[in-house]
C-alpha cells in the first residue's frame, strides 16, 4: 500500500519559480510529469532532466 497519490493527467514538474510541483508529487502508471525546466538569459547552472 502506498500512501502517495496516483498521478492520473498531465502536470509540470516546477513551478514558475523553479520550485517542485506539489501536484507533481505521487506515482504513475506511465510518464506524465513535463519536465518544465527554466533555461534562456538570466538562468545559470546547468538544466539537468532524469529518464
Amino acid at each position: 500500500m502506498t500512501h502517495e497519490r496516483e498521478i492520473t493527467a498531465p502536470v509540470d514538474l516546477c513551478l514558475p519559480d523553479g520550485r517542485l510541483d506539489p501536484d507533481a508529487v505521487g506515482w504513475s502508471r506511465r510518464p506524465l510529469h513535463r519536465a518544465n525546466l527554466r533555461t534562456g538569459p538570466g538562468w545559470w547552472g546547468r538544466t539537468k532532466r532524469w529518464e
